[in-house]
């Protein structure tokens, strides 16, 4: 019985086969198209795959990695937020006079601080943001490089065919950087 379905199976590729060499010359090389029937209707769609990534799916899947491991989140921001919200709703209370002294406490305890220790931190968190993006496309980058030479592209292929992938910004970003 089961080989019924594949025998089936079979014919229905084979037939389906047959019936796109008929699209042979809509379609350039590289091309690719999703037929679909739903409800009744056909829908062509292009493929959502880039030509990259048919081509080279291995070095695109270890981009789509990096990529990944270069995302710090939100967590910094959040601590940045948190910490001056401590600090901001703890200096009114006087939590913080043991630790930096009275006279400190009360000049921090002024308009300017809530402004500037909010943005401070921010830049801070920022700058960590990207001292990690900047860790992780290093540690990563060796074998980046041995990817790209096994696909015999350099970077500045490279960069050209990844202009416009939204997916790998950061991984481009550091590589238009990394003249090495």
């Amino acid at each position: 019985m089961a080989d019924d379905a594949e025998d089936t199976l079979d014919d229905r590729l084979e037939l389906l086969q047959r019936r796109a060499e008929n699209f042979r010359e809509l379609l350039k090389d590289g091309d690719e198209v999703t037929i679909a029937l739903a409800d009744g209707e056909m829908h062509v769609e292009e493929s959502y795959r880039s030509k990259f990534e048919r081509k080279h799916p291995k070095l695109f899947g270890r981009l789509l990695a990096v990529e990944a491991q270069m995302d710090a989140g939100w967590s910094p921001y959040v601590i940045a937020f948190a910490a001056s919200g401590i600090a901001l709703f703890g200096l009114p209370l006087r939590w913080f006079d043991g630790l930096v002294g009275e006279t400190v406490a009360n000049k921090l305890n002024d308009w300017w601080f809530y402004i500037v220790l909010p943005l401070a931190l921010l830049y801070l968190s920022r700058v960590l943001s990207r001292g990690w993006e900047k860790y992780a496309y290093r540690r990563n980058r060796k074998e980046l490089r041995d990817l790209i030479d096994a696909e015999k592209l350099d970077r500045d292929m490279l960069l050209v065919m990844l202009r416009n992938d939204d997916e790998l910004d950061r991984v481009v970003h550091h590589l238009k950087l990394d003249t090495a």
